[in-house]
C-alpha cells in the first residue's frame, strides 16, 4: 500500500487558514480522490484517523481529549437526531457531505487513542492481528496456558460468529435481526459456525439491582476468551453496558486477555461507544482501548438508533463480511463497513454506526479452501454416506487455492469438527413481553480432533458416540487448517448421521485420566493463582464422548462439592493430533478465592462408561510471589543436582537466584537464570557442584538461598541446606 502519514495541524494550515476545522479534513481527502480522476491507481482506498475525538472542538470543557475533530450534525442539540459521525470525511464525490442517499467513497475508521502509551498498545495489537502473532504478547495472563503457541493467533475461533440477543421488545431482535442475519449467514457462508446465546433461552435471576442473566454474562466471557470472529449484539444498551440486565459491563470488559483470538464486535445498540464525551471512557471506547484482547475492531454506535436502521444495517453487514475481493482475499473492516453503509438505507440514523479501527486491516478469514474426498471410502459427491452410533468413521480431504489447484506444497495441521444435526431450540418466555420464539443450533460437537496435513492431503478418524441423535439428518464437518503462514476453511453437509451400528464397538471399560494445573510439572496439592488453568488428559481406545445429547453424559467439573453448580467441558476437548484416542481439554478456572480447593471431573467414553479425576490445589494471590517446596534432587549428590521450586506467578518470567554458602556463611556460588514460567512449577537449574573458579567443592553440609523476583520488582526467598558426597 502507498500511505500518507499526515498531522491534523498541516491539514488545517493548508486547507482552513489555520483553523480546526473538520471540513479540512474532507477536503484533504478529497484532493487525492480527485486527482485520481487523471491517475485512477492512485485513487484513496481508506482513511484512518488516530486519536479521540469530542463534540468540543474549541477545547472549552476540562480534560478535552480532542486530538483529530469530529463531525457534529446540525441537529446535535436534539437527543434522538443527535450524531457524530466520521462519514462526513469519506463521502467524497462533489455536491455530496452527509445526505442520507449519499455513498460512502473511502473507508473511514477511527482509533481512539488520547496518548502515546495507547498509541503504542493500539498499534502492537493491530500488528499482533495482522502477522498472525508475535512476540509482543507472550505473558499476557494465565490464558498462555490455554494453547500450544501463546503468540499465535491461528485457530478454528476464525470460523464461528457469535449472535447475542436482547429479550425485549416483543421478540423483535430476534425476529427481524438475529434469526434473519443466521438464515442468510447459514443459506450462503455455511462454512460458518454461529454460536447463539439468546438472553431468553437462559434461566433468569432476580437480584438486589434487578434482574440478572448470570449465565449470559459468563457465555459472553466464555466466547470472548476462546474467541470469535464477530460478536454481534443486537438489543437495549448504553454508554455502560449492554442490556438492562447488564450482560456486558465495562470492568468485565477490561478483563478480557484474548489477545490471540481478537474479534470484530457490532452493536446494534444505542450510545454503546460514545466516544466524543470527553467526560466519560464508554464500553465501546474499552473494547477497543483494552491492550491485552476485547476487540480488535468495532462496527459500533455513537448515539441512539431506531430499530429499523438496526435491521438494514445488521443483515447489509452479513452481506458482506464474509465476501472475498477480486483475488479471493478477505475484505478489509473499512471496505466491509463502507459497503454495509452504503446498503444500508437511506436514513440519516445510520450514520450513527461507526468504525472504530484500522479500516486498512483485513478480517482474519481463512485464505485457501478444504474439500471432501470420501467418507468411509465413499465419495460424498457420488454416494450419501450415514455415520451411525458406535461404528468407526474415516474422512480423507485435501487443501485447495482460489483456483481450485491442489496445494501439493502444504504441510501443516487440520482440526476437523463434525457436528450433529440441528436441534431446535425455544426461548424461556420469562417476561410479559419475551414470547416463546423457536430457533435452531447446531453445536453438538460428535468429534473435535487434529490431523497431519501432508503435501495438501489428509486423513483422520474417530468412532461416533453412542449418544448422538438417533433420528437421521444431515450433519456438518467444519474444517479448519493452517500451517502457521497461512489458513483454510472448508465444510461438508452431505452426509446423514443417525441411527446405530448393529456391529459397532463394544466397550466396557471408561476413560484413563490425568488432571493437572496449568502443565504436567504440578504436584497435586501446590499452589496456584486464582484463574489456574485445568490441564485433563484423557485416553479411551474408541475416544471420549463431547456430545453433550445424552442427559448426565457431559463432561463435567465440579468445584469444592458444588454439584449444583457443574462446569460443562464437552466443547474444551479436542483430540491429539492423529491420534483420536487421546486428547486433553485445557479450561481456566476464573476469580477463586484464596485458600484450598477440589476438583472433581467426570468423563465418558463414546460407549459411555465413565470415569472420575480429582485434583487438590492451594490458590495463592500472585501479586506478592511466594515460594514452596524449594528443594534440590538429588540430595545428597556427588557429580550433579538441580534446582527446583513450585511459585505462584504462572505464565511470567521469574528472575532466579541460587546462591550456596558454607555452613560458617561463606558464599561460594551463584547462579543466576531468567526462568520463563507456564504452571505453578519450575524447571530445574543444574548445578554440578563446583565453585565460582569452577573447582569441585569439599564433601559437606551447605546452605542456599533460592530468590525469585516477578516482573513487577517483587521478590521473596527460601533456605534450604545441600549434602555434597564424594
Amino acid at each position: 500500500m502507498s500511505v500518507h502519514v499526515v498531522k491534523t495541524d498541516d491539514i488545517y494550515n493548508e486547507f482552513s487558514s489555520g483553523a480546526p476545522d473538520a471540513g479540512a479534513i474532507r477536503m484533504f481527502a478529497k484532493m487525492f480522490y480527485d486527482r485520481a480522476a487523471l491517475a485512477p491507481t492512485t485513487k484513496p482506498k481508506y482513511m484512518l484517523l488516530f486519536g479521540d475525538g469530542t463534540y468540543d472542538p474549541k477545547n472549552r470543557v476540562s480534560n478535552n481529549n480532542n486530538y483529530v475533530l469530529t463531525y457534529q450534525v446540525d441537529q446535535s442539540e436534539n437527543h434522538i437526531s443527535a450524531l457524530v459521525t466520521d462519514d462526513f470525511f469519506g463521502m467524497l464525490d462533489n455536491n455530496e457531505a452527509i445526505g442520507s442517499s449519499d455513498l460512502l467513497d473511502i473507508g473511514i475508521g477511527r482509533i481512539l487513542v488520547s496518548n502515546t502509551t495507547q498509541a503504542k498498545q493500539q498499534v502492537d495489537k493491530i500488528e499482533h492481528y495482522l502477522k498472525n502473532g508475535s512476540t509482543l504478547f507472550q505473558n499476557q495472563g494465565a490464558s498462555c496456558c490455554l494453547g500450544e503457541n501463546s503468540t499465535n493467533t491461528f485457530g478454528d475461533w476464525r470460523l464461528k460468529f457469535v449472535q447475542v440477543a436482547d429479550d425485549e421488545e416483543g421478540g423483535y431482535f430476534l425476529n427481524s435481526d438475529t434469526e434473519p442475519q443466521y438464515k442468510w449467514v447459514k443459506n450462503n457462508h455455511r462454512e460458518m459456525n454461529c454460536d447463539k446465546l439468546y438472553m431468553d433461552a437462559f434461566p433468569q435471576q432476580t437480584s438486589a439491582g434487578g434482574q440478572r442473566y448470570p449465565d449470559v454474562y459468563n457465555a459472553i466471557t466464555d466466547r470472548v476468551q476462546r474467541g470469535a470472529l464477530i460478536v454481534n449484539y443486537v438489543g437495549h444498551g448504553g454508554e455502560v453496558g449492554l442490556a438492562e440486565e447488564r450482560v456486558v459491563t465495562i470492568p468485565q470488559i477490561q478483563s478480557w486477555t484474548n489477545i490471540n483470538a481478537l474479534h470484530l464486535f457490532v452493536s446494534a445498540t444505542c450510545e454503546f461507544t460514545k466516544y466524543d464525551d470527553p467526560s466519560r471512557v464508554s464500553a465501546g471506547e474499552w473494547a477497543s482501548l483494552n491492550p491485552s484482547g476485547a476487540a480488535i475492531a468495532l462496527m459500533t454506535t455513537t448515539r441512539s438508533v431506531y430499530f429499523g436502521v438496526n435491521s438494514n444495517t445488521g443483515i447489509a453487514f452479513y452481506h458482506n463480511v464474509f465476501q472475498r475481493d477480486a483475488q479471493g482475499q478477505p475484505l478489509t473492516f473499512g471496505e466491509i463497513v463502507r459497503r454495509t453503509k452504503n446498503e444500508a438505507g437511506n436514513s440519516d440514523n445510520k450514520r450513527s454506526f461507526t468504525l472504530i479501527g484500522d479500516p486498512a486491516l483485513k478480517i482474519a478469514l481463512p485464505t485457501y479452501q478444504v474439500v471432501t474426498d470420501s467418507i468411509n471410502g465413499l465419495s460424498p459427491q457420488v454416494t450419501v454416506d450415514t455415520l451411525k452410533a458406535l461404528s468407526r468413521v474415516t474422512i480423507k480431504g485435501h487443501l485447495i487455492d482460489n483456483n481450485g489447484q491442489v496445494l501439493t506444497s502444504y504441510n501443516g495441521v487440520i482440526t476437523p469438527s463434525i457436528f450433529d444435526k440441528i436441534k431446535n431450540q425455544k426461548t424461556l418466555g420469562q417476561d410479559p413481553n419475551s414470547p416463546v420464539i423457536n430457533y435452531e443450533l447446531q453445536r453438538n460437537i460428535v468429534y473435535k480432533g487434529k490431523a497431519s496435513v501432508k503435501n495438501g492431503y489428509f486423513e483422520f478418524s474417530f468412532v461416533v458416540p453412542k449418544d448422538i441423535a438417533l433420528n437421521y439428518g444431515n450433519g456438518k464437518i467444519s474444517y479448519y487448517a493452517n500451517n502457521e503462514a497461512t489458513d483454510a476453511v472448508g465444510y461438508d453437509t452431505t452426509f446423514t448421521i443417525g441411527g446405530i451400528d448393529p456391529n459397532g464397538i463394544t466397550d466396557e471399560q471408561g476413560p484413563t485420566l490425568e488432571a493437572f494445573m496449568n502443565d504436567e510439572k504440578f504436584v497435586n496439592g501446590s499452589v496456584t493463582d486464582a484463574s489456574p488453568v485445568l490441564l485433563l488428559k484423557a485416553f479411551d481406545e474408541n475416544g471420549i464422548n463431547t456430545i453433550g445429547n445424552g442427559i448426565g453424559h457431559d463432561i463435567i467439573a465440579v468445584l469444592d462439592g458444588d454439584v449444583a453448580n457443574p462446569i460443562v467441558l464437552n466443547d474444551f476437548y479436542v483430540s491429539n493430533l492423529d491420534d483420536f484416542q487421546r486428547g486433553e481439554i485445557r479450561y481456566q478456572i476464573p476469580n477463586l478465592t484464596n485458600g484450598s480447593h477440589r476438583l472433581e471431573i467426570k468423563v465418558w467414553d463414546v460407549n459411555n462408561n465413565s470415569s472420575t479425576a480429582s485434583i487438590d490445589f492451594v490458590v495463592q494471590e500472585k501479586q506478592a510471589p511466594n515460594l514452596e517446596n524449594v528443594y534440590n534432587y538429588p540430595n545428597p549428590f556427588t557429580t550433579k543436582t538441580s534446582f527446583m521450586f513450585e511459585h505462584n506467578q504462572a505464565c511470567s518470567s521469574l528472575d532466579v537466584q541460587v546462591q550456596i554458602y558454607t555452613v560458617s556463611g561463606k558464599l561460594v556460588k551463584s547462579i543466576s537464570k531468567i526462568v520463563p514460567t507456564v504452571g505453578f512449577r519450575s524447571e530445574g537449574i543444574e548445578w554440578d557442584g563446583k565453585d565460582e573458579y569452577q573447582d569441585q567443592l569439599a564433601k559437606g553440609v551447605y546452605v542456599y538461598r533460592l530468590k525469585i523476583k516477578n516482573s513487577d520488582g517483587l521478590t521473596t526467598e527460601k533456605t534450604e541446606k545441600l549434602v555434597i558426597l564424594r
